[in-house]
Order: structure tokens, then sequence, then C-alpha cells
């Protein structure tokens, strides 16, 4: 087994209130350590309740030069022999993407992460509390319109970097890019293995499933059950669409393949908007720990489709705020569930925007290069499925922080079902 890197020991310590000091001196040292600055004593502390802060720190400090600055890391375990290189310096930038420019980085494996100059988040939130916002309040059209036209505006900038950066990448290029880290490095232990480990092994296998009502079953008995969800049969198991998952998302393919430069985790966490911007430099990414100039390209939009969109309202994020009508039957190895949830008016749009901006534009170019391949439908279904079960344990009572209610689980594995079997793919294409 790999020796814990530092930021993995960090995040350990801060998972407890009474080693959270010790947290913070121990980010102390390995800041006075990498930087040209001094920490002000008993100035840095975590933000350990945010709900977006699945698999990253994030933490406020100043410094005795008199910054007031922000940090946020990522990290994997077993990042030290499995994930590539976070935050590499100026990609999204030099590529002409909108982003928060970081003042200090570290792309030191085990110690990476990103400082920015602190904004207050009253006055530049992130998109995710503005979308919260506005749910909350009935998606009242005055209240949306401005939001939607920078999300649009932001999707139109999306869409144009990608196809300007679209081409053939070698597999060793593909393989290199950090962003298998979200998807098929959480399957395996190591790239080639034929069993499921990593995340997959962590958070489900030899777990019990809890269903709405309180009845459990054995997660190897729930992920070979077919599906029908609201009157629609899928007849392709959990389990089979994780074992296409692990064949089709491996981070060296068999041959070259179209690519992007890309953020590769752009979800409404990573998004700044400023409300008193104009409506074209409203919405900028930051926390670039994914990007890559070779990303590839069914897999770049995935992360955003999905978590801007189906995580939300009220699944990964803020389950005990979901309201739902939701039943479940298990009949001759089908799961039957019916529910009311749909996407709100604002996901909506924002998954308009993102289809018309980018998804069809960017296939469109695939398939006049003939870069498209013969499964991506297959290809971007196994990506999306990926998105929440690999993200936050979605057994109920289990993920932290924010762990799910059984209707959340049930609904957030449904929904992961319906998109791995291609509900989507006929809008993403027309």
């Amino acid at each position: 087994m790999s020796p814990m890197s530092p930021m993995s020991r960090i995040r350990q310590l801060t998972c407890d209130p009474e080693t959270l000091p010790e947290a913070v001196t121990t980010m102390v040292e390995l800041l006075s350590g990498k930087f040209a600055f001094t920490v002000v004593p008993g100035s840095l502390s975590f933000d350990t309740s945010n709900p977006l802060a699945l698999n990253s720190l994030r933490a406020e400090f100043r410094t005795e030069d008199g910054q007031h600055l922000f940090l946020k890391c990522h990290h994997e375990e077993g990042e030290s022999d499995r994930v590539g290189e976070y935050y590499r310096a100026g990609i999204l930038e030099a590529a002409g993407f909108p982003i928060d420019k970081a003042l200090y980085q570290s792309s030191t494996v085990g110690e990476q992460l990103v400082i920015y100059r602190y904004r207050d988040r009253r006055q530049f939130p992130e998109l995710h509390t503005v979308a919260r916002a506005i749910e909350s309040a009935a998606c009242q059209a005055e209240q949306m319109a401005p939001v939607v036209a920078a999300f649009d505006s932001f999707q139109q900038h999306v869409g144009a970097r990608y196809l300007d950066s679209l081409h053939l990448a070698t597999p060793t290029q593909i393989s290199e890019e950090a962003v298998h880290g979200l998807y098929h490095r959480r399957l395996v232990d190591q790239e080639n293995d034929e069993h499921f480990g990593g995340r997959i092994r962590e958070f489900y296998l030899d777990r019990e499933v809890c269903l709405p009502g309180g009845d459990r079953l054995p997660f190897e008995q729930f992920w070979q059950l077919r599906w029908r969800i609201n009157g629609q049969q899928h007849d392709t198991s959990l389990h089979d669409a994780l074992l296409r998952a692990r064949q089709l998302l491996k981070p060296t393919p068999a041959a070259a393949m179209a690519a992007v430069t890309a953020h590769g985790d752009d979800h409404t966490g990573n998004l700044l908007y400023d409300p008193a911007a104009s409506a074209d430099r409203a919405v900028t990414y930051f926390d670039p720990a994914f990007a890559g100039n070779h990303i590839p390209a069914l897999m770049a939009p995935c992360k955003s489709l999905y978590h801007v969109c189906y995580a939300h309202p009220n699944m990964l994020y803020d389950p005990a705020e979901l309201h739902v009508d939701l039943s479940v039957d298990i009949r001759d190895g089908v799961l039957q569930i019916d529910h009311d949830w749909q996407l709100t008016p604002l996901r909506q749009a924002f998954l308009t925007s993102q289809i018309v901006h980018v998804w069809q534009p960017l296939l469109q170019a695939m398939k006049q290069q003939d870069m498209l391949p013969e499964r991506w439908k297959d290809i971007v279904g196994a990506a999306l499925l990926c998105c929440p079960l690999l993200c936050k344990n979605l057994l109920a009572g289990a993920g932290r922080p924010n762990p799910l209610s059984a209707d959340a689980s049930l609904l957030t594995f449904s929904i992961a079902m319906q998109l791995a079997d291609g509900w989507l793919v006929e809008q993403l294409n027309s």
C-alpha cells in the first residue's frame, strides 16, 4: 500500500473536530515550506461543512504581507502512483477559457493545491449558491434571466474553445491526463484489472442498499437487477453498465482518439458568478485540478452535463431538502421505480445551453473529421454513469458530507442508469 500523501493526511485530520487543530498546523507547515509568504498565526480556517467539498479541501487564511487568500486542493487516494499531475499552469488561460487566475500553485504529487485571492462569496458566489437561491424561490423568471444569459454566453465560449482545440491525440497523450482520476481510476486499483476496485470496492461492494420503506438488499444483488423507470424498461443492469465503463473509459486507448483542451471538472462549485459583470464575462472557471490539453473529447463535457443539471436540486449535495413522490417494487429481477422528479426550469435551461453550444457542434465536428467512434453513445453513457457513482457514496446514510436519504439514493441511481442507457443521446446528436 502506498504511503498516505500529505494532502490525504490533512484531509483525514479535518474529518474529526478533535484533530482539526492538527490539520491546521500541518497545512500551515506545508504552505510555509512551499511559498514565499508566512501565514498569520491563527488565521487559517478550513471550510469543512461545504456540501461541495466531496473530494477537496477549502481554506482561507491571511499572510503577514497583507494578503487574504483562498486555498483549494483536490486529492485522490493512491494519487502518488495512479493520478496524473493536477493544476498544470496556464492550460485553460492559454487556450482562451474565461478563468480566475491563481496566484500560487503547487503541482508536487501529494501536495497539489491552488491559491487564489480571497473573494467574498456574498459578492462573487459560486454558481452552485446562485442556482440554489433561484430554485428556492421557485425559479422566478426575472431572477433566472441574467443567470441563464450568463451561463449561455459561457457555454458559447466553452464550445468554441473545444472546437478550436479538437485534435487526434496519441494513446500516450490521453493516458497522461489527470481527468482519468474522475473515471476509470476510481473503478479499479490498476489500469488493466479485470475486477472492480477503487471506489466501487470502497463505496459499494459487500454493503447493503437501503430502499425507501426500509427494505435492504446486498449490493451484489442490487447491481444485478434490471430497471423499469416510470414505465420505461432498461435491460442493462448496473453491473453490466459498470463493466462497460471499465472497458470503454480506459486511460490508454487502442489507437489515437479525438481530444480537446478542457477543464474536466466543471461542476457549479467550480464556476464563479459575478452579478455585476456583463453576461459574456459573468461566469468564469476556477480550480482547474483536472485541466488538460488532451482530454478525450466525448468525456470533456460530461462532468458539466451531469453535475450542473442532474445532480440538482438536492440529491448529491443537499439531499435532506429533496422532496419527491417515489415508489419502488422488485419483481422477477426487475426494480420498478416511479417518481415525479424532473429538471427545474433553471436546470432545463442549463441543459439546453450545453446541448446547443457544446454537444451538438462538437459531435458534428467529430463526424465531419471522421473522429466520432462507432460506440460514442456507450462512451458518453459510461462517463455520465461514473459522474455520480464515483463522486460520492450513493448508499443511503453513507456519503459525506450530507449523506443521501433512501429516496435520494434510489433516485440518483435511477437517473444514472437512464443516462448510462442512452436517455439523452438523441438530444445531444439532433
